[in-house]
C-alpha cells in the first residue's frame, strides 16, 4: 500500500473521531487558520501571579499586544526579574509592578 492511499484511509476515519481526543486534535489541526495578531492597544490588564507560569506568559503576551499591564505578585524579586524580561517596546507600555500579599 502506498503512502497516498494510506493517508486517504486515515483522513476518512479521522472524520469520525471526536475533536476532544488526541487523534481528533491532530487530525483537525492542519485545517485551522492561523490566529490573527492580538491587538490590545488602549486596554488595561491586571495580571496576578505575573512572576512565573501562566501569569508571566499572560503579562508578556498582553504587553507585547499593546496593553498597559499592571502586574501583581507575592515575590518582589521574581516579579522584578519577570518585568526585566519584557522587550523594550512592551516595557514602555508596562506600568509599575505591584508587590502584594493577597492572602486571607
Amino acid at each position: 500500500m502506498n503512502t497516498q492511499a494510506l493517508w486517504k484511509i486515515v483522513r476518512f476515519y479521522a472524520r469520525f473521531m471526536p475533536s476532544y481526543t488526541k487523534v481528533g486534535y491532530y487530525a483537525r489541526r492542519p485545517s485551522w487558520d492561523a490566529s490573527p495578531p492580538l491587538d490590545c492597544s488602549g486596554q488595561r490588564w491586571v495580571v496576578t501571579g505575573a512572576n512565573a507560569g501562566i501569569g508571566k506568559a499572560m503579562m508578556h503576551a498582553a504587553a507585547n499586544a499593546g496593553a498597559q499591564v499592571v502586574a501583581v505578585a507575592r515575590n518582589q524579586q521574581r516579579l522584578d526579574a519577570a518585568v526585566q524580561e519584557l522587550d523594550a517596546a512592551a516595557a514602555q507600555r508596562h506600568s509599575s509592578p505591584i508587590y502584594s500579599v493577597i492572602s486571607s
